[in-house]
């Protein structure tokens, strides 16, 4: 029985010093753990202190250089041009001006002065103030559907984001006529090397401009003011021009009405219209007076036959005379709605939906 509790009893001093010895070697690795990172903590807080407390000379020297490169950019700091500037290259002006001066030349059977007069807004309408609040009428123009690089030149030109030094320039705009150029030698017996000049020309003095050069035309961009199609030509017998697949053209970014819905680097762009309201408040006036008017025809139908073989637009005419009770006609045979009427705008006014081909 003695015996026994002693044995006992020496087992638990040897549990005890077990014990101990363990709870000394953990407070002794948490030591040395906590030590290193005291030191650690005191030599960041000597590096930083040192830092700090440096001679201020070379950091200011450097501000001093960041400052000047900075201060060209004063649409930057005020936010005003957050993406960047807009260089607007200066053409020779047998690629813009020098079309519009020959505006007799254009068109093989009509002048197209007066569509690419007043910046490409046309000349004011008359005759439409009977039909629309009077203030409105000034706004109104006889633009044409085709003008959209003139308009967009002129507009782009006036920008707070332009910049005529080109080494600031985030984007480069390329300001070629191209529809204008290639428009008198779609219709009639052209070569498709003259329907190409334009194009290639401008081309080849565009790849000589240093800041071509700089990113080989991936920040370059055009407004072309006619549907793609009329420049992806792929053989020489086909209508248009080639100017989409030439090869410096792989790089630019195009704007352009009916886009090519498979080309990445073309943007949709809508054809002008023939409202140019000078205000917030004209545009306001518009919308209240077009949608408390109230609608008559169910649809109607602003257009001409053509002498095509299943022309489409001769099926809409037709259809719109056999419905005269809810479909409005108003017939462009000859040369009644070549520079608009109120009638026209009056029909698409007056009617729900519009027929086009």
């Amino acid at each position: 029985m003695v015996e026994h509790s002693s044995s006992e009893s020496q087992s638990l001093k040897k549990s005890k010093n077990i014990w101990l010895k363990n709870t000394l070697n953990s407070v002794k690795v948490s030591l040395y753990r906590c030590l290193w990172l005291s030191i650690i903590l005191l030599f960041q807080i000597v590096v930083l202190n040192f830092v700090l407390c440096a001679p201020s000379k070379s950091i200011s020297i450097n501000t001093q250089i960041l400052q000047e490169t900075v201060m060209p950019l004063p649409s930057l700091q005020s936010n005003q041009c957050q993406s960047g500037m807009v260089y607007v290259y200066d053409l020779p002006v047998m690629y813009n001006k020098e079309l519009i001066d020959n505006c007799h030349d254009l068109d093989p059977w009509h002048s197209r002065c007066k569509a690419v007069s007043n910046d490409g807004l046309g000349p004011i309408t008359a005759g439409l103030s009977d039909g629309m609040p009077e203030n409105l009428a000034p706004a109104w123009y006889w633009t044409d559907m085709f003008s959209g690089e003139i308009i967009y030149h002129a507009r782009i030109l006036k920008h707070k984001c332009r910049t005529t030094e080109p080494e600031l320039a985030t984007a480069f705009y390329i300001p070629f006529y191209a529809g204008v150029a290639v428009a008198k030698y779609l219709f009639t017996n052209y070569t498709a090397k003259e329907r190409d000049w334009h194009s290639e020309m401008l081309l080849k003095w565009l790849q000589d401009q240093p800041y071509w050069k700089r990113a080989n035309g991936s920040d370059h961009f055009i407004m072309l003011g006619r549907m793609t199609w009329d420049f992806r030509r792929s053989n020489d017998e086909d209508w248009g021009s080639s100017f989409i697949h030439m090869p410096l053209m792989k790089q630019i970014l195009r704007l352009c009405v009916e886009r090519n819905p498979w080309d990445h680097l073309e943007i949709s762009v809508p054809y002008p219209t023939g409202f140019h309201p000078k205000s917030k408040s004209d545009l306001d006036q518009w919308l209240n007076f077009v949608q408390t008017r109230k609608r008559r025809s169910l649809f109607t139908f602003v257009g001409a036959k053509r002498k095509v073989k299943s022309d489409f637009r001769s099926i809409l005419l037709s259809h719109c005379y056999n419905e005269s009770e809810s479909c409005r006609v108003v017939d462009c045979a000859g040369t009644r709605c070549y520079d608009g009427t109120w009638e026209i705008l009056e029909a698409f006014l007056d009617s729900e939906f519009l027929f086009t081909a």
